[in-house]
């Protein structure tokens, strides 16, 4: 596949197979109580349950978006001082690895035959984190069709409030906790939501998925909100293949509400600035409940099990008495006093993201939430001294139809002589507010400046570059230039 090829595909559409069904949901299910008789961790799993999907299940998209996600999702705080240039260059790897073929969108027969294994789990890993994020972006829109969401990485939301708990926590293969938050922030005023989301991504058979899915379904319930014991969370874990790539969704119900309030005063208290943490957050062992049931046999559609070496003969009923949860089946508290300053630092967090894909690395650094504090210490901020010397490398350009963005331009060069040219960066007028610190009039106004470029774009066929605008006002565009 030429560049000109990749052009091509960068901005065309496929669908997306998505799945979930209560079938599948039990599947999960059976396949996480199979492993909690080896792995007591897994008793403190969420039980799965389906979704709504639309109808009929498929959703549209392009390469573009995918990978739009995937690098403002990847923004992060601590990054050292060559973040912006291993950003770059994880979308240049994976820019030809997916493309529509036959109505579909599939992985692209490079991405499939040339990559060894231990690069086709990073490149699962990767794509698994956009894939997701585009489809639980158009269901939490199904759901909630006044919000828009943002993405903020759990670890460094949660950092501020818990000493210690940014430091990525291992338990026999199992994170301890989701990978992201999707925070949705209404227009006109009202309830701000919350919703914890796993990735997972694979090349192989839907058991894998199947397995993926039952570690998740520890991962999604170590975070709750005092007064809200059961958060709603989405699990979603991607099968690449050639043939389609299918989309397995599963587990919404819980409470999703993190604070409320008035238009103005939504405004007015993130352009305030975040204050002190009123109440720390709190890591408690998670206490045992009833003994699970086994859940109900599910017809496995002849695929080979991964689960049969784990248990040789499978009781009817467990033990009644439920032994201690393993010290590492803990559980992050966030306490009701805390809840309106953990709203405004997902936002806080989800602006610094977007700064950061920009490459307005100093003005990011205005939206980092304080390190955690106890009486004893101050938590130390890693990488604050190198992130303090890197000047921001924004600047602004314009791009097809005139869109002005300020961020950042980078150049591939090709054989031929021409440029393969990467930009990202953040619609300028919205730039100028988070520079100004001005967060809530940036969230109200991202969605309206989005959706009219996105118009915009849509209606020029033509278009020299491939585009992708969010709803934060993010763009990632690339094109080919001559020699």
């Amino acid at each position: 596949m030429d560049f000109s090829e990749v052009m091509r595909a960068l901005s065309a559409q496929g669908n997306l197979e998505l799945v979930s069904s209560p079938d599948f949901a039990t599947k999960v299910d059976r396949a996480a109580w199979r492993l909690s008789l080896e792995k007591p961790i897994y008793k403190a799993r969420k039980r799965p349950c389906s979704v709504q999907l639309p109808n009929p299940p498929f959703l549209s998209t392009a390469p573009m978006h995918v990978l739009h996600e995937v690098g403002v999702a990847t923004s992060f705080f601590d990054d050292p001082v060559f973040a912006d240039a291993a950003r770059l260059w994880a979308q240049l790897r994976y820019c030809a690895t997916l493309i529509p073929e036959n109505g579909r969108m599939a992985l692209s027969a490079e991405a499939a035959g040339s990559v060894v294994h231990h690069h086709k789990v990073a490149q699962s890993e990767y794509l698994g984190i956009g894939l997701a994020l585009v489809v639980t972006r158009h269901l939490l829109g199904m759901k909630y069709p006044g919000l828009v969401f943002r993405v903020v990485d759990a670890d460094v939301a949660l950092r501020s409030g818990l000493p210690g708990v940014g430091d990525v926590r291992l338990v026999e293969g199992i994170q301890t906790r989701p990978d992201y938050f999707m925070v949705g922030y209404p227009r006109n005023g009202g309830p701000v939501k919350i919703v914890v989301l796993e990735c997972k991504g694979n090349h192989g058979v839907e058991s894998q998925a199947v397995r993926q899915l039952a570690k998740a379904c520890v991962q999604v319930r170590s975070i709750e909100i005092e007064g809200q014991q059961n958060l709603t969370s989405y699990m979603v874990a991607s099968r690449l293949q050639q043939a389609g790539i299918t989309v397995y969704v599963i587990d919404p119900p819980g409470d999703d509400e993190v604070w409320s309030g008035t238009a103005d005063e939504l405004e007015r208290e993130l352009n305030e600035g975040l204050g002190e943490l009123p109440e720390p957050f709190t890591s408690q062992r998670r206490e045992p409940g009833r003994p699970a049931e086994q859940p109900s046999e599910v017809d496995d559609e002849g695929e080979p099990s991964l689960f049969d070496d784990l248990v040789a003969a499978e009781p009817e009923t467990e033990d009644p008495f439920e032994p201690p949860l393993p010290e590492e089946a803990r559980v992050i508290k966030i306490p009701r006093a805390s809840r309106k300053w953990f709203s405004q630092t997902l936002a806080r967090c989800a602006a610094a993201s977007a700064l950061l894909f920009a490459g307005a690395s100093r003005a990011a650094s205005a939206y980092r939430p304080p390190p955690s504090r106890t009486a004893e210490q101050r938590l130390p901020d890693i990488g604050e001294q190198q992130r303090d010397e890197v000047p921001d490398t924004a600047e602004r350009y314009e791009l097809d139809g005139g869109l002005r963005v300020t961020g950042t331009r980078s150049e591939l060069p090709l054989p031929n002589g021409g440029r393969f040219v990467v930009y990202r960066g953040l619609e300028s007028g919205l730039y100028a507010q988070l520079r100004d610190q001005r967060l809530g009039s940036y969230l109200r106004s991202a969605p309206e400046v989005g959706a009219r470029w996105r118009n915009a774009f849509h209606a020029e066929e033509d278009a020299r570059d491939a585009i992708s605008i969010g709803a934060d006002g993010t763009v990632l565009a690339m094109s080919l230039e001559p020699g």
